[in-house]
């Protein structure tokens, strides 16, 4: 039921710290990577002592990041258009993904102590009765917010649900974020720049290995594995949602 998309996002949580960009790093990496639809940047990152200078690499057309920060590896499919098109399958993002935050750890000698896989957009547009049944469909509102239903609203659920990948049995949050908020989009198609204001439905999905365990046990075959079964937990868990959602509506 997504009927734009936002983002596409993979993290490797890493100790990374101590690693200092350079620029024989970046240019080692990008062969690496075997790509060269990547350009090297400089990210500051803060901290605690000031701002840290990090590797980055854009995608040329801009559809493509990596951020290699102090705590996390980031690959990310950003949407470039406001139809959300051109993102592509979740599971061709997550096989580029696995392949970039191995190469990455591996590039530096690291294991990750945690994964996770995001997808994000939005529903198709609604009118205000249907993101309004929608809201009293999630929510056991008190009289007023039923009586005047709110224009503006945040629901979240986490379960925590054993998956296993590679051999191994991990704890893993499984997210699921439905909200109302307010979208302005501009539009450069016409002879002079447009911008339309409306409010959207956005659902985002997020499945992580959890945050307290800070064990670096995450290597090349359980980064690989963890994608390659991350777009088929994310099938399982969207068309529940959706499928919950669509008999909201009328």
């Amino acid at each position: 039921m997504y009927d734009s998309k936002i983002r596409y996002l993979a993290s490797a949580f890493v100790d990374a710290e101590s690693i200092v960009a350079s620029a024989t790093h970046a240019l080692e990496l990008l062969k690496a990577f075997e790509s060269d639809k990547f350009l090297p940047v400089m990210i500051n990152e803060l901290s605690a002592t000031g701002p840290v200078g990090r590797l980055g690499f854009r995608a040329v057309d801009g559809t493509a990041e990596i951020r290699l920060l102090g705590k996390r590896f980031d690959f990310s499919f950003v949407s470039t258009n406001p139809e959300g098109s051109d993102l592509g399958a979740f599971s061709e993002f997550c096989m580029q993904a696995k392949n970039i935050l191995a190469v990455s750890l591996n590039f530096f000698q690291r294991k990750a102590h945690r994964l996770a896989a995001v997808q994000e957009g939005f529903l198709q547009k609604m009118s205000s009765q249907e993101t309004d049944n929608l809201a009293l469909k999630l929510f056991n509102f008190p009289p007023l917010y039923k009586q005047f239903v709110p224009f503006e609203w945040d629901w979240r659920a986490i379960s925590l649900i054993e998956r296993e990948f590679s051999g191994i049995k991990e704890p893993t949050n499984t997210i699921t974020t439905i909200k109302r908020v307010p979208v302005s989009i501009v539009d450069f198609s016409g002879d002079q720049p447009s911008q339309e204001s409306s409010d959207r439905v956005r659902v985002d999905f997020d499945i992580n290995t959890i945050l307290s365990n800070h064990i670096a046990r995450f290597e090349q075959t359980q980064i690989h594995e963890f994608f390659d079964q991350a777009p088929i937990w994310h099938e399982a868990l969207s068309s529940e949602v959706f499928s919950f959602i669509g008999r909201s509506l009328p």
